[in-house]
This record gives structure tokens, sequence and C-alpha cells, in this order.
């Protein structure tokens, strides 16, 4: 039996919320963290190996990213350290990521997100932290994944604004044809 891609999407948005009711770094914690990391690397995967592709699942990806990344970092905000810097890096990617929303649906008329290779990366880093922090203090593995989540952003602004049509698979601003 195959799962479709946007059942995936949607459990990892009702798991990302059961994460709310867990301890952070817990063991309940890490399963639930489990399953919604498994979920985001097989709805893509699915969805390219079966041809089940669509713009409404593109969309359901992007949410339940954006809903794991925000439970993720409220969830563990207790076992953060963070700085003012951090603080304020977080608020300018928040503004980069919503002024490429907004530009995107000025300019394309359609609200979406790039899966460049930076923003995958990031959303990579961002799904280690909790195994990371066991590695790395927070204050230097946040900071670094903020940098890389800054020119990830500033990326997806270049992509959307140099392209000639929406595509959200572009890897990069290297790879984009600007004519």
């Amino acid at each position: 039996m195959k799962i479709s891609p946007n059942k995936l999407s949607f459990i990892r948005i009702i798991f990302s919320l059961l994460l709310f009711f867990t301890n952070p770094l817990s063991y309940l914690f890490f399963i639930i963290y489990l399953i919604c990391s498994i979920s985001d690397v097989l709805d893509g995967y699915v969805a390219r190996k079966y041809n089940l592709v669509t713009d409404f699942g593109a969309k359901l990806d992007s949410i339940a990213d954006m809903t794991m990344f925000l439970s993720l970092i409220i969830v563990l905000l207790p076992v953060l350290n963070f700085t003012l810097e951090i603080y304020v890096l977080i608020l300018i990617i928040v503004i980069l990521k919503i002024a490429s929303a907004i530009y995107c649906y000025i300019k394309f008329e359609k609200l979406s997100t790039i899966h460049s290779y930076l923003n995958k990366i990031t959303g990579l880093l961002i799904i280690l932290i909790p195994v990371l922090l066991i590695f790395a203090p927070s204050e230097n593995l946040i900071a670094i994944i903020c940098i890389i989540a800054t020119i990830a952003a500033i990326e997806e602004f270049l992509i959307i604004r140099y392209s000639q049509y929406l595509d959200i698979n572009c890897e990069s601003i290297i790879k984009l044809k600007i004519k």
C-alpha cells in the first residue's frame, strides 16, 4: 500500500503539534520528532517517485515544514540560550521570508517558497537541532544555523526577483538563467 505524500505532510503537521505536549529532549519528544523528520524526507520522495507532485502538495509541504519548524523552536526555547544577536538574526530571517512570500505573490500571483539547496540545508540543520545540541553549545549552533538561514533567505528573495517564471524547485541562484 502506497501512502500519499499529502498524507505524510498531514502526519507531519499533526505530530509537530504533538511536540507541544512533550518535554524538550525527552524520549517522547525524540520519538515524535523522528516521525516528523521521516515524514518530511518521505513526502517529497514519494511525490517524485510516483509522479504525484502537485501545487497543493508543494504548498502543504511548506505549511508542514513551517509548522514543524515553529513547533520545534517553541518547544526547544527553554533549552536554547538565545542572545540578543540571535533574536535579531531570527527577526531578519522572518522579515526576509515574509518579503519573499509577498514579492512572490505580487510577481507570480502565487504564495510559495523556493526549495533551493540552501533552504533544504537550512531545513536539515533545523531538523537536526535536537541531535546537534548533544554535541555543541546551543549559542554556537544556533548562530551558525541562523547565518546559513539568512543567506538562504537572501538567495530565495533573489531567485524570485530574477526569475522569469515561478520554479519552486530552483536549486540555486547560480543555476537560475537570467535574461
